[in-house]
């Protein structure tokens, strides 16, 4: 879920501060649940920014769902994919600089273990809800060959159903990966 970008800081400071507040009001109301239910809780982003009390309530939920083995909940939070892609570069050419490896060892895979989805698969469904068409700088190289569902749905309206309308669209695709089909 991209619960919050990079950009949004450029919000109005009372809007910032109302979603920091309903995340660690989310964090504490839901923990137990989420734990009950085996969900692993991870936070994707950068924790610059963040005052004290946001960073303990995404150490304090990461920490209470760190045994959950069902499913894994990840929240973009503070994220940026061109960041994202910019850390990773920066990263691999600083080991090419060090000459830890090769510029012949950057492969995608070498690549990809970089970024902050490396223990993650691929994204196979991306779902947009509000009217928007756009990847809003959201998993840019993760997403290269997800399929796409959009919705004008608000997110707050989003309901069980419009989540199965999307699984039923994905469900009756034809995924070729760039290939023939079959």
């Amino acid at each position: 879920l991209y619960a919050f970008s990079t950009e949004n800081w450029g919000r109005p400071i009372a809007e910032v501060e109302a979603i920091m507040q309903l995340f660690c009001k989310t964090v504490v109301g839901e923990g137990d649940e989420l734990v009950r239910q085996g969900v692993r809780v991870k936070i994707m982003g950068e924790r610059t920014h963040f005052s004290p009390s946001v960073i303990e309530m995404i150490e304090r939920i990461e920490e209470t769902t760190a045994s959950g083995d069902k499913l894994t909940l990840v929240l973009a939070f503070n994220y940026s994919s061109r960041r994202e892609i910019m850390l990773a570069a920066q990263a691999v050419a600083a080991r090419v600089a060090r000459g830890e490896i090769g510029v012949e060892d950057i492969t995608e895979e070498y690549f990809s273990q970089h970024l902050m989805t490396s223990d993650m698969p691929d994204p196979d469904l991306i779902i947009r809800p509000s009217g928007e068409y756009r990847l809003s700088n959201y998993l840019i190289w993760q997403a290269a060959y997800s399929e796409y569902w959009f919705s004008n749905v608000l997110w707050p309206d989003f309901e069980p159903k419009h989540l199965e309308q999307a699984i039923d669209a994905y469900n009756g695709r034809d995924r070729r990966f760039g290939g023939l089909t079959k």
